[in-house]
């Protein structure tokens, strides 16, 4: 692997209403081996970079111990002396073990972001960091999140060919909240040990199979399932539409659930169906192209009349038009779709306003994690004021938390009047 001095560049991006967000971090559902080495805001930053990573064709990274031990050092040093140099003068690679062999090293660092999502976005909306997210040389990846400041911290390595490849589940059909929780265990011919996130983003895809973005012996293949476990992998979104009402009785939605009157209208309006005859999953994580879909066809499956700007996306993919169609309408952009990454609460508030003509009602301050500059805040006021959703506490609005199903339908009821 060619040797590569990557760029030291330093991202502060200082928010308005920055808190502390360090309970937020602490590792609750990692698995032990990774909770060991990470926080589940770290976990969650490697996985979006190898996101980032695949769409621009790269292999993905992995999290070795050493380094994120260097990078629980350099996390804490930044909150005093924001800078690539130490406090004591020294270079901030002095952190890596001398035993780690580490060459083409690279660091990141911001200050200030709240979440996991918006630190990936400033780094790659800054042309020197993304050169290291990007760079093709980096194997290795180790991020540090110190909450008191807000701190962030990445270090980059090459990583030696891979000998061992281990999954942490025997299943390969999976959703996107199981493929969430799938993890890789990889020995390096040197013999150091990483762990490396999955998601249906960030492999490579081949008539509906998925496998992991790296050279490695015995790669796993996962095809993507909708649904509970039990169930033939259809989409739900794609089962055949009654004219007639579908009185349908699930048995996992109870009468006195908040989203139970609005399945009942979304299954009345042909939005969508049961995962089953007799199942909702409402408490499944609801995917991008589902959200959208359910909204293309609350407004009335308009058919797409703009050419497809998506190359990831066919005429043969349920949510086909309405991909074509929210990207006309402004919803999403690029030139990929991301149809089975999980949706978050600030990106449904943004489809639902845009829907509505992205009406201008100022925004709010209650939220300490909704900055006035955030692209989703007047989405969060109109939403509020609407009484599409609420805050997740008097004063959170926990923009980064994914929307289930039952979530879903309802934000939906309450929008489209």
């Amino acid at each position: 692997m060619q040797k590569r001095i990557f760029s030291m560049l330093l991202c502060v991006c200082m928010l308005m209403g920055i808190i502390s967000v360090s309970a937020v971090a602490d590792s609750k559902t990692l698995p032990d081996e990774i909770k060991a080495i990470a926080s589940d805001y770290e976990w969650e930053v490697l996985k979006l970079i190898n996101i980032e990573r695949a769409n621009a064709g790269l292999q993905s990274l992995s999290m070795v111990s050493e380094l994120q031990a260097s990078c629980d050092i350099r996390a804490v040093e930044l909150e005093t002396s924001f800078s690539h140099t130490r406090p004591d003068g020294s270079g901030c690679y002095t952190t890596i073990p001398k035993s780690f062999p580490h060459k083409g090293t690279g660091e990141n660092a911001a200050r200030g972001q709240t979440g996991p999502e918006q630190v990936v976005e400033s780094w790659m909306n800054s042309s020197g960091h993304r050169a290291n997210i990007l760079n093709y040389a980096a194997g290795y990846m180790g991020v540090g999140y110190a909450g008191k400041e807000n701190t962030w911290i990445q270090q980059f390595t090459a990583r030696d060919s891979i000998v061992d490849c281990k999954v942490s589940t025997d299943l390969r059909s999976l959703n996107s909240r199981e493929i969430s929780e799938v993890y890789l265990t990889l020995t390096t011919a040197n013999g150091y040990v990483s762990y490396m996130p999955l998601s249906f983003e960030a492999m490579k895809e081949e008539n509906g199979n998925y496998t992991p973005r790296i050279n490695a012996p015995n790669l796993p293949v996962f095809t993507y399932r909708y649904g509970p476990a039990t169930q033939s992998p259809v989409p739900p979104v794609l089962i055949e539409d009654s004219e007639e009402p579908q009185n349908v009785t699930f048995i996992d939605v109870k009468p006195d659930a908040y989203y139970a009157s609005a399945v009942s209208w979304a299954v009345e309006k042909n939005i969508t169906s049961g995962t089953s005859e007799t199942t909702f999953s409402p408490n499944d994580t609801c995917t991008r192209a589902q959200i959208l879909t359910f909204l293309w066809r609350a407004v009335g499956s308009p058919k797409a009349t703009a050419p497809n700007p998506f190359t990831n996306v066919s005429s043969g993919h349920y949510y086909y038009d309405a991909a074509v169609w929210a990207y006309q309408k402004g919803m999403v952009s690029g030139g990929k779709f991301s149809a089975t990454a999980p949706c978050t609460r600030a990106l449904t508030v943004m489809y639902l306003w845009k829907n509505a003509g992205s009406p201008d009602m100022g925004t709010v301050d209650t939220f300490t994690d909704v900055s006035a500059d955030a692209d989703y805040a007047k989405a969060v006021s109109w939403a509020v004021q609407n009484g599409v959703t609420s805050g997740m506490s008097e004063n959170t609005f926990s923009p980064d938390m994914t929307c289930t199903r039952g979530q879903i339908v309802t934000f939906l009821n309450r929008a489209i009047k």
